[in-house]
């Protein structure tokens, strides 16, 4: 008997795929104004802070248009994660990614420019 059940990678690029649709899609709403996105094309930083915050757990969360940038310890041995991207669309800091991060418990807060 063969488990035909998709693997994570699977699901991952299954999971970009749909995340791409939907930018496609939100691009040609006529109710979504270019004036409306005032931080659209603007490099976007943030600091995610959380219990077993790590590079690779973090990315997972992120869309395609953020990535992380580096990660490390504070001088307390507190993990932390920077991240940077531009604002696309309906793909922004606080938006997408600050309430994204949220729902795994991590904390996000945008670094000044």
């Amino acid at each position: 008997m063969s488990d035909d059940k998709p693997t994570v990678d699977e699901l991952r690029d299954e999971e970009r795929a749909r995340e791409e649709a939907e930018l496609c899609t939100m691009d040609e709403d006529p109710r979504v104004q270019p004036e409306q996105r005032p931080n659209e094309g603007r490099l976007r930083r943030a600091i995610v802070r959380g219990h077993g915050a790590t590079g690779e757990t973090i990315g997972r969360y992120l869309p395609a248009n953020y990535e992380v940038t580096m990660a490390s310890e504070d001088m307390d041995g507190q993990p932390f994660v920077i991240i940077h991207g531009l604002d696309n669309l309906g793909w922004t800091l606080e938006g997408y990614v600050i309430p994204r991060l949220a729902s795994g418990l991590y904390g996000c807060k945008e670094l000044d420019g």
